[in-house]
């Protein structure tokens, strides 16, 4: 029976992306700031969302704005 050496240790990351403004786009580890961020920055971009491991839970706002 293998014996567990390694003990995973990073914790869960959130991506809060805006796709109009990749510089504004940040990672969290709180599901719940993730929400407040992504919130807030889609009042002022008019469009956010969150991704973990690549796949969108979350999203505010209409993406239509930010495919100019």
């Amino acid at each position: 029976m293998p014996i567990m050496t390694e003990v995973q240790t990073n914790p869960m990351r959130y991506e809060v992306l805006v796709p109009s403004a990749m510089y504004e786009s940040e990672s969290v580890s709180d599901l719940d700031r993730a929400y407040d961020l992504c919130y807030s920055l889609s009042e002022e971009f008019g469009y956010a969302e969150i991704r973990k491991d690549g796949m969108v839970i979350a999203d505010y706002g209409n993406p239509c704005l930010c495919a100019n």
